[in-house]
């Protein structure tokens, strides 16, 4: 076994005969310095043991912990009050119920190996940001100060924005607020440093407005433990609004284009509904005073035919109305496929794919519209065809046309409507 596992279980093994110490004594004080118990041979023959000095008095006995290089809480409440942690510390928590140790930056409960526990390196990471945060209160070399004002007397820290985000004060606890437990934060403080590497100059620029912009919408009591525990929030901000100026965009214009999108093209569709919604709506009362015509009309074979040629004429005119509904469609469509495709083919999308989402839903919703209203025109020019054949049919038949020619002519009326549907127009999305 190597010498660090050695050590390890060392360290392991001492945090348990603390532990079983302080469970099985009534008199119990715990410092940063020193652990006091009552005087026995059980806790003299410990501290040989572990090899750790200790002073004795009358009735009681205090070990000094740091002559192992151990710090003991009594629980973690006693724990959040620490106000240093290393890579290196080598902590305990001697929770009655449950024991917690951290040693070599590995978590352990009830003295076994237990990396869900993430108490240990949110705690270290919550100390480390406010470190960071006062080494960056200097001004950097092109005149750059990330933090403005770092009180530490006070716990204030102090960002201001010259942009319309303004000011962000952010007050601290003296104490390591009550942090999740199987959460891990540490990762986001990483992500937040690597924002400062030389190669990536500007992006602390971006990264102080997101955090000030998205630090102001928390309350301002637990405002600096919202903004630790939202960090990678906070960069993934700041990353996205450094991509769109690498990228020549802004915020405000892909919000602008995408209420454009929106509002231009349904008002375009919904002109077209609105059209082909007025000739749907005049079929049925055309239908009804044609047939009233003929019954009016049924003995004059003259006005009869004219009613056929009219019917015959108007249904030409119709099917070139829905023709120019279904080439409207497809314009609209080509058009806003354009506008779409040159918006998401910037490097930024193709960086940050679910930043599309509210674009790709927009896509989806315009082409269900256009095709809801190519089946609404498909459906209305069957309805017409039917409608308008049966029409002439039945005023063919009154005034006499034999059955052969009656069928001749519904022959060919099909045969009519076929290549007139073959000849509307059609695209991609109309398929």
């Amino acid at each position: 076994m190597s010498l660090s596992g050695n050590l390890k279980m060392g360290e392991i093994e001492i945090h348990k005969k603390l532990y079983g110490l302080i469970i099985a004594n009534r008199h119990v004080v715990i410092t940063s310095e020193y652990l006091e118990v009552n005087t026995s041979k059980e806790a003299i023959s410990l501290c040989t043991d572990i090899n750790i000095e200790f002073d004795q008095f009358a009735k009681t006995m205090r070990l000094k912990l740091k002559s192992v290089g151990v710090q003991v809480f009594k629980d973690i409440e006693q724990f959040r009050k620490v106000q240093k942690l290393g890579d290196n510390s080598n902590l305990l928590i001697a929770n009655s119920d449950t024991p917690l140790s951290y040693v070599k930056k590995q978590t352990y409960s009830n003295f076994s190996l237990d990396d869900s526990i993430s108490l240990f390196r949110n705690a270290k990471s919550y100390l480390d940001f406010i470190t960071f945060l006062k080494s960056k209160e200097q001004e950097d070399e092109d005149g750059f100060q990330f933090v403005d004002n770092f009180k530490k007397d006070s716990r204030k820290i102090s960002l201001i924005s010259f942009s319309d985000y303004g000011r962000l004060d952010i007050q601290y606890g003296q104490d390591i607020p009550n942090l999740e437990m199987v959460i891990e934060h540490s990762h986001g403080l990483s992500r937040f440093k690597s924002c400062f590497r030389p190669q990536d100059k500007s992006l602390p620029k971006f990264l102080k407005s997101s955090l000030i912009r998205i630090g102001s919408r928390y309350d301002q009591t637990r405002r600096f433990q919202l903004i630790f525990e939202n960090l990678e929030e906070i960069v993934k901000d700041a990353h996205i609004n450094f991509q769109v100026y690498l990228n020549d965009l802004s915020i405000d214009k892909i919000k602008r284009e995408y209420s454009d999108i929106k509002t231009k093209y349904f008002e375009e569709l919904s002109e077209v509904l609105a059209k082909t919604s007025r000739q749907v709506v005049a079929l049925p009362i055309g239908v009804s005073a044609t047939l009233f015509a003929m019954y009016k009309l049924k003995d004059e074979m003259v006005y009869l035919v004219i009613i056929v040629i009219a019917l015959f004429i108007t249904s030409i005119y119709l099917f070139l109305i829905l023709r120019a509904h279904l080439n409207d469609l497809v314009h609209i469509y080509k058009a806003f496929k354009t506008e779409f495709e040159h918006l998401v083919e910037n490097e930024f999308f193709r960086l940050y794919p679910d930043e599309r989402a509210s674009f790709d839903d927009i896509n989806t919703r315009v082409i269900n519209r256009v095709k809801l209203l190519k089946n609404i025109v498909n459906s209305y020019f069957f309805i017409l065809a039917l409608t308008n054949s049966a029409i002439i049919l039945l005023t063919l038949h009154s005034i006499g046309m034999a059955n052969d020619g009656l069928i001749f002519t519904g022959l060919m009326f099909i045969l009519a409507g076929i290549v007139s549907y073959l000849a509307l127009p059609k695209g991609k999305v109309l398929e």
